[in-house]
């Protein structure tokens, strides 16, 4: 019995990875040079996009801020929102899943950052 437990969790360790491999494998890679680039362009107007700073717009959090509440996945999530529906203040922007993959990238490299005053809020 305890064998077939022990074969039992290897295996759905094995199918486990295999379905992160084949998610990760449906996404894009980033590329972080191009991610700056593109928050520099389209996001440092209302975000702090840098390691340091506040956010030019006050109620817009900071990218360590976002890098410290979002995973990864969750952050590609909110971006494709964003570029979709736009948020409070911020209008649609176009992203294709490579620039949405990019921004994540380089906000990934961003020392995280606890927010000063409460959570960023989710969408």
């Amino acid at each position: 019995m305890r064998r077939a437990w022990r074969l039992s969790a290897v295996g759905l360790a094995a199918l486990a990875a295999l379905g992160l491999t084949a998610s990760a494998a449906a996404q894009p890679a980033g590329s972080v040079d191009h991610g700056r680039f593109l928050v520099l362009q389209g996001c440092a107007g209302c975000h702090g996009v840098g390691e340091l700073g506040a956010s030019p717009n006050p109620r817009a959090p900071t990218f360590p801020m976002v890098r410290s509440s979002l995973s990864r996945p969750q952050l590609r999530a909110v971006l494709g929102r964003l570029s979709r529906n736009g948020h409070v203040e911020m209008p649609p922007i176009y992203m294709s899943d490579q620039d949405i993959a990019d921004i994540a990238a380089y906000i990934g490299t961003l020392r995280a950052r606890p927010r000063q005053s409460g959570p960023v809020r989710r969408l």
